[in-house]
């Protein structure tokens, strides 16, 4: 045997041997990263030596192949996400398919009745504008006083009852103002003299809110009266 041939050979073996070095550490990583049994500490310490890795190198290469089999297991489910993302799609086509020809449908039913309706619509308004000028021309001017007095009966009613809003809320202002100096007050009578005062602001108060009460009432019947009133007028 030649030197050539024997130095190929050592270089051979020394490359066999790197690579079962290699080897052993991948397979290493690979049992680390399973979580099965625990390799023995001194198995570990001598691959590492053998493949010239740290546990450094040890750590970080069992994070890329947790990763990497996260990986692999993402690009297994490809086969079955497609299968899945089609029949998916058929059945939207599908419902789409189904909405397509309900709309179809809806519109050829309701095309005529949109038409009908427009045209039902303006009996509405025709009829509306009639029952004004029914009222506007009516000749009957007894009928046409009855409905100006109601009215401004009806205006005085809203006046009066505005101002009274304005008095009740002064009135119920005053009666919380002076409640609240009674607890203050140490001398007897005039506590005594503002007590009475509270009381007759809220007398006052309580009448108030009656008569804006029956005002109420009273524009209410005053309405119904000016309605009867304009039924006859467009029945004339």
């Amino acid at each position: 045997m030649n030197v050539a041939q024997l130095i190929e050979r050592i270089a051979g073996r020394q490359k066999e041997r790197q690579q079962q070095k290699v080897q052993s550490y991948r397979d290493l990583v690979k049992q680390i990263a399973a979580g099965g049994k625990e390799p023995d500490p001194a198995s570990v310490e001598a691959t590492l030596e053998a493949a010239g890795k740290s546990l450094d190198d040890l750590q970080k290469a069992v994070r890329q192949y947790e990763q990497r089999m996260t990986w692999k297991a993402q690009v297994a489910m490809v086969p079955s996400l497609e299968k899945e993302r089609d029949r998916l799609n058929r059945e939207i086509a599908a419902a789409d398919k189904i909405l397509e020809e309900a709309e179809a449908h809806h519109s050829e039913v309701t095309a005529p009745l949109h038409g009908e309706l427009a045209h039902t619509k303006d009996g509405v308004n025709d009829a509306s504008t009639a029952r004004s000028r029914l009222f506007d021309t009516c000749d009957d001017e007894s009928l046409w006083q009855q409905l100006r007095e109601l009215s401004r009966e009806a205006q005085r009613l809203i006046l009066e009852n505005q101002g009274l809003q304005s008095r009740l809320a002064y009135l119920q202002t005053r009666a919380e103002q002076q409640a609240a100096k009674v607890d203050e007050e140490s001398n007897a009578v005039t506590k005594a003299s503002r007590q009475q005062m509270v009381k007759d602001l809220l007398k006052e108060a309580e009448d108030v809110r009656c008569t804006i009460k029956a005002n109420s009432l009273q524009s209410f019947e005053l309405a119904k009266r000016s309605e009867r009133i304009e039924r006859q007028m467009r029945e004339w």
